[in-house]
């Protein structure tokens, strides 16, 4: 479509955002995606984009790769790149991050990447803050610790980052793991779940509990009346 539209030149730089989007999803790198992320990180060598550019440098792949002898690699993208990234929609809104990629001053190119990493801070001490919060009610739990899908729930949480919470708590314990976020009288909750057990349906079996839901087998959403909480355990 590019090359027919007189456009080819700008497929260079939309390889490298693909290859940040695969890497950044968790897709396997294989077959197509192998080929697509490859090619895409080899771009990373040559950044002209002032919001890319001021991002790689504040993760200090910039200046310090333009010397070196490889392009950042698919390690680097998913726990140094795709974080910051990721942390607009988690934390904030999404909105800085197109305009990261969008933005042709140099400037504000380095304020919004600057922002982005501050939003990373907080969504890691909000992590942090939720995981310890978790890990106490398991503790002071024996029926929690025994159920066959562990429910945890806490006021003022951030729901931006409950589901990684909730990935965490499953991958900890072997088991599903719902994690709910109160706020006065709603709640908002993200599960994920382990081999053989659909989560999505264990939820179609109390659609009263929530005001919508939504997800598949291993990994759910849904909004829900905080008094209702307590029905979902």
């Amino acid at each position: 479509l590019l090359e027919r539209a007189g456009r080819a030149r700008l497929v260079p730089s939309f390889l490298k955002i693909v290859a940040i989007a695969t890497v950044a999803d968790s897709v396997p790198l294989l077959g197509e995606n192998r080929a697509l992320v490859a090619l895409g990180l080899q771009g990373l060598e040559r950044v002209v984009n002032p919001g890319l550019r001021a991002l790689l440098e504040l993760c200090e792949l910039g200046e310090a790769r333009a010397h070196g002898s490889r392009a950042p690699g698919a390690t680097e993208v998913a726990f140094r790149i795709a974080p910051r990234i990721n942390a607009a929609g988690r934390m904030d809104v999404a909105r800085d991050v197109v305009e990261l990629f969008t933005v042709k001053d140099a400037a504000r190119a380095r304020e919004l990447a600057a922002r982005l990493n501050q939003l990373n801070s907080a969504r890691q001490q909000e992590e942090q803050r939720i995981s310890e919060a978790m890990l106490r009610q398991v503790a002071d739990s024996p029926e929690l610790r025994e159920s066959q899908c562990m429910v945890v729930d806490g006021a003022g949480w951030h729901r931006g980052v409950i589901g990684i919470c909730a990935a965490r708590l499953a991958e900890r314990f072997g088991r599903p793991a719902v994690v709910i976020a109160r706020d006065g009288e709603e709640a908002h909750g993200s599960g994920r779940s382990v081999p053989g057990f659909h989560l999505l349906e264990a939820l179609e079996t109390a659609p009263e509990l929530f005001v919508r839901f939504g997800g598949h087998a291993h990994a759910v959403g849904f909004a829900m009346r905080a008094g209702h909480v307590g029905g979902l355990a």
